[in-house]
């Protein structure tokens, strides 16, 4: 096995019965590209049996993407992912994980724990000396009443799920991968060639690979087409931000930036992007301060307000 790569790739895990989307994107480094070997990079929340540091084997899909079929070596800690079961909202449940998540991190500081907040849930990576430890902090901070009930996998108010751990089996087949691999993609050559005033200042290797992507990306092409520029453009350098600075800097996209389906549709895409506007009126981009500051020049360079509405046209 060869020794990884400082570039990240991006990686497709499958999903446990019941997630609420058919799978789950993190960064993955590449380990031995002959035989397909990757290490996760990125928390991850709903995989079933992977974890940060898992070594997967990956297979390229029809639409290019690289989907992880199993997992070959464990690393030697446990992914736990945790939700406020009696959070009554989206919000209110956003703000219970960013509490838990903050409280962990400070408990733990140097003993190897990371907690990260993702899509309403805390997942909290951690050391196999720690497990009884955490636990107990866990219903410190819930409360005096806080009791664990294995049976309803409760810590008190939270409801949590074991993602990975280091005794699951190894190799283990991932269920899943074969529906990700079976996808037919049609090939469409994209109208859009990039020569207005804003894109003809991009380099052309930037343009090349818009174009290469939208061929068989339908929402990309529609965004290129609209000139709807900072939504088709801005996860682009996510993933070029992801070779630079850790994941836990970068976190999970704060809001979508699709097309919009229908007039619903876009009223929720908004509302998300205006959430993500702090009191000054800015919008953030990333968890960190630095990975923030740096994906809002990277979208500055190219010609482009990292405030504006994502689904209006520039020029």
């Amino acid at each position: 096995m060869s020794d990884p790569s400082t570039d990240h790739v991006t990686i497709v895990l499958p999903v446990g019965e019941g997630a609420p989307v058919p799978s789950e994107t993190v960064p993955a480094d590449p380990l031995d590209l002959p035989t397909g070997l990757y290490r996760v990079a990125g928390m991850t929340l709903m995989a079933d049996g992977v974890g940060r540091g898992d070594v997967v084997r990956c297979a390229v899909a029809g639409d290019h993407r690289l989907i992880a079929t199993d997992v070959v070596a464990r690393t030697d800690r446990t992914t736990l992912a945790l939700t406020c079961a009696e959070a009554t909202d989206r919000a209110a449940a956003e703000q219970q994980a960013e509490e838990l998540a903050s409280f962990l991190t400070q408990r733990f500081a140097d003993r190897g724990l990371t907690a990260e907040v993702m899509t309403g849930m805390c997942a909290v990576h951690f050391p196999e000396e720690l497990d009884e430890v955490l636990a107990s902090a866990i219903l410190e901070h819930a409360g005096d009443d806080a009791r664990h009930d294995p049976g309803t996998q409760r810590l008190g108010p939270y409801g949590y799920v074991m993602v990975s751990a280091p005794e699951l089996p190894v190799p283990l087949h991932l269920p899943g991968a074969e529906q990700l691999l079976d996808v037919e993609v049609e090939v469409v050559a994209p109208d859009w060639e990039g020569d207005d005033e804003v894109a003809r200042g991009w380099d052309e290797g930037v343009r090349r690979v818009l174009r290469d992507e939208a061929a068989t990306n339908a929402a990309l092409r529609q965004l290129l087409d609209e000139r709807c520029y900072l939504a088709a453009i801005a996860p682009i350098l996510r993933q070029m931000l992801l070779h630079r600075l850790p994941a836990e800097e970068i976190g999970a996209p704060p809001f979508a930036l699709h097309p919009p389906a229908d007039d619903e549709d876009a009223a929720r895409l908004r509302a998300e992007w205006q959430a993500a506007r702090g009191p000054d009126g800015t919008v953030r981009w990333c968890v960190g301060e630095r990975a923030n500051a740096t994906l809002r020049t990277m979208i500055a360079s190219f010609g482009l307000d990292p405030d504006a509405d994502p689904w209006t046209p520039v020029g």
